[in-house]
Order: C-alpha cells, then sequence, then structure tokens
C-alpha cells in the first residue's frame, strides 16, 4: 500500500491491481478506500489460420485468420481472408479493441501450377508404331493406358497426362509411317 496526500487524489493503475488510499480527516479520523481495477487489457489477442487447402493443390489457397477475442486485421484492406495465387507468405497485422497489436504470418508451399512434361520414343515393330511416354518431368498418371501405346493408322494422337497436383500435360503423337 502507498500512502498519498498529493492532491488531487489518484493513482495511476499501469496493470490491472488494487490501491489502497489511506487519509486522515481534520478530525484526525483515519479511514482508507481501496480502488480495484481488473479490466486493463495489454495482451495482444491470439490468432491462428485456416487454410482452404492444405495438401498438393493447383488450385488458388485461401487463409483466413481467426482470433481469440474481438479483433480487426489492420492491413490486407482489413480483410480477414488473403488468397495465394502462388507459393508464399503473407502476414496479417491486426489489433484488439483495447489498442493491444499481433501479427501472424500465413506460409503457403504446397502450390503447384505447372504442367507436367514428357517425350515420347517411337518404335516401328512389324506393322505397328510403338509410341512410349519418357523423361516426364515428375510422376505423372494417364488419361487412358499407362504410357506405352500401339498405332496402326497414320496420325495425330493425343495423350493426356496429370501430375500429383491435377495439372495436365499433353503430347501429340505424329504417326506417319503408314501408306
Amino acid at each position: 500500500n502507498y500512502v498519498t496526500n498529493i492532491n488531487p487524489f489518484t493513482y495511476e493503475f499501469l496493470s490491472n491491481g488494487e490501491f489502497t488510499f489511506e487519509f486522515v480527516d481534520t478530525a484526525g479520523n483515519k479511514s482508507t478506500a481501496t480502488a480495484k481495477v481488473d479490466w486493463i487489457d495489454t495482451t495482444a489477442p491470439k490468432a491462428t489460420l485456416s487454410y482452404s487447402k492444405d495438401t498438393l493443390t493447383n488450385e488458388d489457397v485461401v487463409v483466413t485468420i481467426n482470433f481469440n477475442e474481438e479483433a480487426i486485421v489492420t492491413n490486407n484492406n482489413n480483410s480477414k481472408t488473403y488468397t495465394f495465387k502462388d507459393n508464399g507468405e503473407f502476414t496479417f497485422e491486426f489489433r484488439d479493441l483495447a489498442g493491444n497489436t499481433g501479427q501472424i504470418t500465413a506460409k503457403v508451399t504446397w502450390m503447384d501450377k505447372i504442367a507436367p512434361t514428357a517425350e515420347l520414343k517411337y518404335e516401328k515393330i512389324d506393322d505397328k508404331v510403338v509410341v512410349k511416354v519418357i523423361n516426364p518431368s515428375e510422376e505423372i498418371t494417364f488419361k487412358e493406358g499407362i504410357g506405352v501405346y500401339e498405332f496402326t493408322k497414320n496420325g495425330n494422337y493425343e495423350i493426356i497426362f496429370y501430375d500429383k497436383a491435377g495439372n495436365a500435360g499433353k503430347l501429340i503423337a505424329v504417326i506417319k509411317d503408314f501408306e
């Protein structure tokens, strides 16, 4: 406790707590009065992030910031969402009603928007042309078949394949070995 004898009788609270004023009147009577403050908020809000997708994807990823108390985003045009078009980082800045500030960084590393590539290998065997897809830039699956195709007629044949993120690659097998 502090005894105060200044005028006016004030005490500035810098944090929650109590302060007891002790005073004496002109007749010598002593008394006290206790002031209690429990509404000072000096703690920044806690923020968490949620992502629209959090595994390998070829789509945009939307991140949303959530708070444990009422707060506003002070950058990003006050929006609680941010859309990643590519892998990267974005830092949300925020403030609660008491003026406490904080920030949290969203990171996206699982976007893949690059189509896979591959090459074709041609081999003439008897009365057919065998075309194999070789040297893929990454693991791929095929729209049809397993990457080995047999042709017995001239023409242009489209071979479509996909990477794990769903990006499509395309090759054209040009067959012109038949009369």
